[in-house]
């Protein structure tokens, strides 16, 4: 039965999380995003598909270690105010009262399996798509000012002063060599890039034009405005030839292992990228009974020595579970058998906070001292 105390922690452990994981996920998502995209492209309209798409793979691999944290934080400070031992003697068991940090992983499990099953696949999509935009395609905002940029094979050269805006540049030099070994070399005062579908074309203005042909100077034309194609980037996203593990939803990711089995190092990928869709979220649960435990049975209920015993616990789950984490990114490049030994570490965690909380829940309660009553509870 479902109580005004029930919802009142639910609520409590709610904001608690949520604060949690504006102060974890945030810096995370920031991180992740400046060690991917180069320095121009932070300043460029690539930042947002780029954020857009790291945002649910930090979501859902972040998402359990912010909830077991908030839960087991939030109990260490109902025990310090008193508000289990009021509970305890309104004749709740210690289960019952722990009811809410369950409720609260359950939820939070739940919306990682849909985040990483679902929604981090698409996203993965967008952020490969701009670092191979970036890495094989350039786009306009992307090209720095007082360097000579070459494409088209070689047959292309631009190079400008300085950038006013997103696709306005002042100064600009250009060179276009045809197949016949002709040369014309561009001179602007300033030029506009217009994003078309597939590349971006170049409308220069007030400037000359310099002809030069094999072997002989050719004529110099002056000139208002002209435009050209400059090989870079365009509206849409140039096509990849392959597709990762990581961007394949729920069905075809699970059919794709009949390929990746004959493959060690599509396997290696496979498993990594399993681990941490099918073991990541259920952390969370993990995460808040090995929290709730070791409070239970290692923290003081007043004072400094209670602070600092959820303070210890909190830095040893933050520190398992990035390992985790960590180790099963590693296993995609390491082999299958980092990702068995990884997958047994997360399975005997599970297991050891099944036991302490067990544990924590047998074990009497301290006593304390309510109106002259000396007061136990047992799970």
């Amino acid at each position: 039965m479902i109580s005004t105390a029930h919802i009142y922690l639910t609520k409590r452990l709610l904001f608690t999380s949520f604060l949690m994981l504006l102060a974890v996920f945030v810096p995370v998502l920031m991180i992740q995003l400046i060690s991917q995209l180069p320095r121009s492209a932070l300043s460029s309209e690539l930042v947002w598909p780029a954020l857009l798409g790291l945002a649910p793979t930090i979501f859902y691999i972040t998402l359990p270690v912010v909830v077991g944290l908030a839960n087991t934080w939030a109990y260490s400070e109902f025990a310090t105010e008193g508000t289990l031992t009021t509970l305890y003697t309104a004749g709740l068991s210690s289960l019952n009262v722990r009811l809410p940090a369950f409720f609260v992983a359950l939820l939070a499990t739940m919306l990682g399996y849909v985040v990483s099953c679902e929604i981090s696949p698409r996203g993965a999509t967008q952020i490969e798509n701009v670092v191979y935009l970036i890495e094989n395609d350039l786009s306009p905002s992307l090209i720095e000012p007082q360097r000579f940029y070459t494409l088209n094979n070689g047959r292309r050269v631009i190079q400008y002063d300085e950038r006013l805006n997103k696709n306005w540049i002042k100064g600009v030099f250009m060179r276009d060599i045809d197949s016949n070994g002709e040369e014309e070399v561009i001179f602007a005062n300033d030029a506009i890039f217009e994003r078309r579908a597939d590349e971006s074309w170049i409308i220069l203005r007030n400037g000359h034009i310099q002809y030069r042909k094999q072997g002989a100077d050719g004529d110099n034309v002056a000139f208002t405005q002209i435009t050209r194609p400059t090989g870079l980037a365009g509206e849409n996203f140039p096509k990849r030839k392959w597709t990762g593990y990581f961007e394949m939803p729920l069905g075809d990711f699970l059919n794709s292992y009949e390929k990746a089995r004959n493959d060690s190092r599509q396997l290696s990928q496979w498993a990594s990228e399993a681990l941490e869709r099918f073991s990541i979220p259920i952390l969370a649960l993990a995460h808040t009974m090995l929290g709730l435990a070791l409070v239970n049975l290692y923290g003081g209920n007043t004072g400094r020595s209670s602070k600092f015993a959820a303070a210890m616990v909190l830095c040893g789950i933050l520190f398992v579970h990035f390992m985790l984490v960590l180790a099963a990114e590693f296993a995609s490049s390491q082999g299958t058998t980092l990702a068995i030994i990884v997958a047994c570490a997360i399975v005997l965690q599970i297991l050891i906070s099944i036991f302490l909380f067990w544990r924590a829940m047998r074990r009497p309660r301290r006593r304390a001292a309510m109106g002259g009553r000396t007061v136990f509870a047992r799970g």
